[in-house]
C-alpha cells in the first residue's frame, strides 16, 4: 500500500490515533483486513467509505486498537482505590458520601464493573448506591457489549471465584452476566475523548481511570486529553494511569503522589484548570447538579478475597538506600508538587559532601519527578563523573532523552544501562520501546525476548535501580512482553 498518509490524517483528526514508525505495519494490516471484509479492492474507495460511513470508521478503529482487558487488571489499583483513595475522599465535607468515578476508554466494561465491585466489597452494596460509575469509549459496539454485561472466561483471569459467584450469574457454560443491580449502577456512554464538549455527567469527577489508552496517541493529543481530564476533576481527585504511562503525562497539571508503591495523579487545590494550561483546549460541558443529600460516610470493610485470592507480588517503587542521608526516604517518596524542601535538604548534604554519589542520585530522581528535566540531566551527569558505571544515572538519562524525543541519545544511555546491569528489565523494556518508536522491529523483538529470559532466570527483583519507574508484577510483565511480541508478529505477517 503506497500511501498511508491520508488514512493517518483521518484517524488522527477523527480520534487522535497515531500510526507512525512500527505502527505503520499495524495500520496497513488493519486496513487490508477491513478492505477484505468489505470486498473493497481500491484503497481510494475504502478511504471514501471511511469518510462517509461512521460505522466503518468505528470498525477500523476497533481492529487497530484491540486491547487486552479483564476484571481487576492491575489489582493493586483497585485495592488502592477502595482502601486508600475513597476513604480519603469521603472524609471531605463536600462529597457528602457521593462520588463519581470515570473509566475513560472503558472498552467492553470490565474496568468500570471492577471499580464498582471493589467499592461494594469494601463498603457494602447499600453504601455504594450513592456512588456513580461511568464508562466511556469511542467504540459504540464496545459500549453496547458493556451495557449487556456478558463475559467469557478470558475476562476472569486471576479473578476470585467467590467474587464471580457473588456478582455474576452463569447464563450458559463458561458465560457469565453481571447481576442486574450492578448493570443498573454503571452508565456507559460513547465518547471521543477529543470531543469539544463532554457530557454533563462528566462535569465533576472524583476519580478517573485512564489506563492503557494514551499509548495510541501522539504527544500533543496525549497532552490535550490529559488536560481535559484534569479539567473535569474535582480538587483533591485522583487519576490512575498504567504504570508504564506515568512518566509521559504532564506533571505541571496534576501532581504525582506515591501511594503504597504505586504512582497516582492528584488534583491539588489551586491547580489550573484545563482551559488555563496554555495548550489547545476545548471546553467541556458543565451542568448544575442538585445538591447531594448529606449522610454519614461509610467505613471501609476488608477487601477480603480481592486481597487474599489475587496474587499481588510487586517490586517496591521506593527504597531507602544505605548509608541513610537526611531526607533520603522523603526524597524517594515525593513525586511532584511543591515539595522543594527535600531538594534543599539534599543541596545542604551536597554542600558538605560534594562527592556524595547517593545525594546527587536522589536529587536527580526528585528533579525528574518534578519535571525539572534539564536539572535532572545535570545531576545524573555529575553522578557519572564520580561513577561512570552508575545504573541509576545511565537509565535516568535514557528516560529523560525519551521524554525529550531524542531517540538516539535514549538508545545510547539505555544500551549502557543493560551493559552495566544485564538483568535490569526496566532498561531492556524502554530500550525495546525506543526501538519500536524508531521503526526498528527486530531489535525491539530481541529486547522483549531478553526480558522473558530474565523472568525465566528468576531475576525479576534484580533490576538494580534505586527507584523503578513502574510497579509490574512478574506475571504482568511477562503478559505485556508476550503481547508485544504477538503484536509484532501479526504486523509482520499482515505486511
Amino acid at each position: 500500500m503506497n500511501d498511508l498518509n491520508r488514512f493517518r490524517e483521518l484517524l488522527e483528526k477523527s480520534c487522535g490515533l497515531v500510526f507512525e514508525n512500527e505502527k505503520t505495519l499495524l495500520l496497513e494490516a488493519g486496513i487490508r483486513a477491513r478492505m477484505a471484509v468489505r470486498s473493497v479492492c481500491s484503497a481510494d474507495n475504502y478511504l471514501s467509505i471511511l469518510n462517509t460511513q461512521r460505522d466503518e470508521l468505528s470498525e477500523l478503529i476497533e481492529t487497530l486498537t484491540v486491547n487486552e482487558t479483564y476484571f481487576f487488571r492491575d489489582v493493586n489499583h483497585f485495592t488502592l482505590l477502595s482502601a486508600n483513595v475513597v476513604p480519603e475522599l469521603l472524609g471531605h465535607v463536600k462529597t457528602s458520601g457521593r462520588l463519581t468515578f470515570l473509566s475513560a476508554g472503558c472498552s467492553t466494561g470490565e474496568e468500570a464493573y471492577s471499580i464498582l465491585i471493589s467499592l461494594a466489597e469494601c463498603f457494602g452494596r447499600e453504601d455504594v448506591r450513592g456512588m456513580t460509575v461511568i464508562g466511556v469509549d469511542i467504540d459504540s459496539r464496545a459500549i453496547k457489549r458493556a451495557k449487556e454485561g456478558v463475559f467469557g472466561g478470558r475476562s476472569f483471569r486471576d479473578f476470585p471465584d467467590d467474587l464471580r459467584k457473588r456478582y455474576f450469574d452463569e447464563i450458559s457454560p463458561g458465560v457469565w452476566r453481571v447481576r442486574e443491580w450492578l448493570r443498573e449502577s454503571v452508565s456507559f456512554l460513547p465518547l471521543n475523548l477529543l470531543a469539544g464538549t463532554y457530557p454533563p455527567e462528566l462535569s465533576e469527577v472524583d476519580v478517573i481511570f485512564y489506563r492503557n489508552v494514551s499509548i495510541y496517541f501522539s504527544h500533543e493529543v496525549r497532552k490535550g486529553i490529559f488536560n481535559r481530564l484534569a479539567g473535569i476533576m474535582k480538587e483533591g481527585g485522583y487519576l490512575f494511569v498504567s504504570p508504564s504511562e506515568t512518566f509521559f503525562h504532564n506533571r505541571s497539571v496534576l501532581s504525582i503522589v506515591a501511594l503504597e508503591g504505586a504512582f497516582l495523579f492528584r488534583k491539588e487545590a489551586g491547580r489550573r484548570k484545563a482551559g488555563e494550561c496554555g495548550t489547545r483546549e476545548m471546553r467541556c460541558g458543565h451542568a448544575a447538579g442538585k445538591p447531594a443529600v448529606a449522610r454519614p460516610s461509610p467505613q471501609p470493610k476488608s477487601l477480603g478475597s480481592i486481597r487474599g485470592d489475587v496474587p499481588n507480588r510487586r517490586i517496591a517503587c521506593t527504597s531507602d538506600p544505605e548509608p541513610a542521608l537526611p531526607g533520603t526516604k522523603a526524597a524517594l517518596q515525593i513525586c511532584a508538587g511543591e515539595h522543594y524542601e527535600t531538594l534543599a535538604q539534599l543541596d545542604r548534604v551536597i554542600e558538605s559532601s560534594p562527592d556524595s554519589i547517593l545525594a546527587h542520585t536522589l536529587k536527580g530522581l526528585i528533579q525528574m519527578k518534578l519535571s525539572m528535566l534539564n536539572d535532572a540531566q545535570a545531576s545524573f551527569r555529575k553522578v557519572q563523573a564520580f561513577d561512570r558505571f552508575s545504573l541509576d544515572a545511565a537509565f535516568s538519562l535514557g528516560l529523560i532523552s525519551r521524554i525529550k524525543g531524542d531517540g538516539l541519545s535514549a538508545l545510547e544511555h539505555l544500551r549502557e544501562s543493560v551493559y552495566i546491569q544485564p538483568s535490569s528489565w526496566p532498561a531492556h523494556y524502554f530500550l525495546a520501546e525506543t526501538h519500536l518508536e524508531r521503526g526498528e522491529i527486530e531489535p525491539a523483538r530481541r529486547e522483549y525476548e531478553i526480558i522473558l529470559k530474565i523472568l525465566d532466570n528468576g531475576d525479576f527483583h534484580n533490576h538494580g535501580l534505586t527507584d523503578a519507574p513502574f510497579t509490574f508484577s512478574a506475571t504482568e510483565l511477562e503478559t505485556l512482553c508476550r503481547r508485544k511480541l504477538q503484536t509484532l508478529k501479526r504486523a509482520s505477517n499482515g505486511a
